[in-house]
């Protein structure tokens, strides 16, 4: 099946459709959602690419993916979600938005990505296609992780870490159920 997706230019303003492989070979600007899971107890899961994806078996997000043509930010989220852990019916909150780029070529695979975070204790189905599996992180174990061993995580989720849940102190938030 061919997956369609909306190109932006630099603004995140949407200028014109096209298949992803199309979009890939004339590198354009993509959107992508990115959601990430955390435990009640504080924990946040934490995807392994699978081998045959780029950046092969390190952590990313929970879950994520390009937005497809004519979907929002939210419903690619919440699809990614049901699509990648079998995770539906919580609630994402939007807690900001990042650019993502190729660091030696800035203008190579440029991605908008709107990110997300959900609070969900249920079970946890992998979609073996698409990851080789998960672990969940105290902040004191991914920080550690991170400055050690910055090869293990893509780009991008350093990225996140830094700029959004660093700054936004995510590890701290009142962690109750939000999907009562």
């Amino acid at each position: 099946m061919i997956e369609y997706v909306d190109i932006i230019d630099n603004t995140g303003k949407i200028i014109g459709t096209m298949s992803k492989e199309e979009a890939y070979k004339n590198n354009c600007a993509l959107q992508v959602s990115g959601v990430l899971v955390f435990r009640s107890s504080g924990l946040l899961i934490l995807q392994r690419r699978c081998k045959n994806k780029k950046y092969p078996l390190c952590y990313d997000y929970s879950a994520a993916g390009h937005v497809l043509s004519g979907e929002t930010f939210i419903k690619a989220a919440q699809r990614e979600l049901k699509e990648e852990l079998n995770i539906s019916d919580t609630k994402l909150i939007n807690i900001g938005s990042i650019c993502a780029y190729n660091i030696n070529n800035p203008q190579k695979l440029r991605k908008l990505h709107q990110v997300f975070y959900t609070i969900n204790d249920g079970p946890i189905k992998i979609y073996k296609q698409e990851l080789d599996g998960f672990d969940e992180f105290t902040e004191q174990q991914l920080d550690k992780l991170i400055n050690e061993h910055p090869e293990q995580f893509t780009p991008t989720f350093i990225k996140v870490y830094k700029e959004i849940i660093q700054p936004q102190s995510l590890f701290t938030v009142n962690f109750c159920d939000c999907n009562k």
